[in-house]
């Protein structure tokens, strides 16, 4: 019999190799230890919706909604995920056309993929050594302002403003990001100690899940789009033999993200896709994620549960 000893935050299989929201277990995956059994009913029901040759995970908190408890679960069949279950705290499997259940369904779903968004993206980004060459890049910037820009024609002022922002925006982002990452990392860690969760934790990590990702985003954005402007005022100051910070400017500017036409394809259509979502706010894409989700869920779609003695 299989239960969770510990609470193994997954990672996205990369695109392409399986159907969107697959997860897998990552050897670089983060651990959290959590030490939490379900009751013997819910881990008889898991045995028993069990196929050949499968393995399951199960969701190392409760979820409770309007009073009742449940317990969700995954299906493996080695890494791809097989199925999804939702059991309820006596046992049995009720429909998922209920609303209920299928907002618990969504609650371990959505939190899963939100502790692999922090634990396999958020940190990494957070820890990123590139706040020290902004902040340089920045002062000599402030300096050019202070000493050049009253010279400077209409259009290389504005490109000097369109680079000052880059630099700005990137740390400003940057801060945040790393205050949302703390705040959701404290937050799972608690939901872990107390082993339950409910609508209100997945509401308050969804906001933040959501910012930190957006903050990320704009970080690419604002870079992206003043690739111009920065190699305009590095070509103003060579002209002007003001060669010191044209040269440091250069180098900061060959670290930051090229403008779009520059992007490989593949990335293009990613970010295109990111920005879609945490710029524009267009989730239908993640739900089309949860919806797929459901399809390989294992509850009965009837409108009445179903026990399985």
């Amino acid at each position: 019999m299989e239960y969770s000893e510990k609470l193994v935050f997954l990672k996205y299989r990369p695109r392409g190799r399986s159907c969107p929201g697959v997860l897998y277990t990552g050897k670089l995956g983060v651990m959290i230890v959590a030490r939490f059994r379900p009751p013997e009913v819910v881990l008889k029901t898991l045995e028993q919706y069990k196929r050949q040759g499968e393995r399951y995970e199960i969701f190392p908190c409760r979820i409770e909604v309007n009073g009742n408890t449940y317990y969700g679960a995954s299906y493996h069949l080695g890494q791809p995920i097989t199925g999804y279950i939702t059991i309820k705290e006596d046992g049995s499997v009720p429909s998922i056309n209920l609303e209920e259940v299928e907002f618990a369904t969504r609650i371990y779903f959505e939190l899963i993929n939100i502790s692999i968004a922090l634990y396999d993206f958020g940190f990494r980004i957070a820890r990123k050594r590139h706040l020290g060459f902004m902040r340089r890049t920045l002062s000599i910037l402030r300096w050019v302002e202070r000493t050049m820009k009253h010279e400077m024609p209409p259009d290389i002022q504005q490109a000097l403003e369109g680079f000052i922002k880059a630099p700005k925006e990137t740390i400003d982002n940057h801060l945040r990001l790393k205050e949302l990452v703390k705040k959701t990392d404290r937050h799972i860690k608690q939901n872990v100690k107390d082993q339950v969760v409910t609508p209100e934790d997945h509401k308050i990590l969804g906001n933040y899940h959501y910012e930190f990702s957006r903050c990320a985003t704009m970080q690419n954005v604002v870079q992206m789009k003043t690739y111009e402007d920065r190699k305009k005022v590095i070509q103003y100051l060579l002209q002007r033999k003001k060669f010191l910070p044209a040269i440091a400017l250069w180098f900061y500017h060959l670290r930051m993200h090229p403008d779009e036409e520059r992007v490989k394809p593949k990335d293009r259509e990613m970010m295109k896709e990111v920005i879609d979502v945490y710029i524009n706010g267009n989730m239908e894409r993640e739900e089309k994620v949860f919806q797929k989700a459901l399809e390989i869920t294992r509850n009965p779609r009837e409108d009445f549960a179903s026990e399985i003695k």
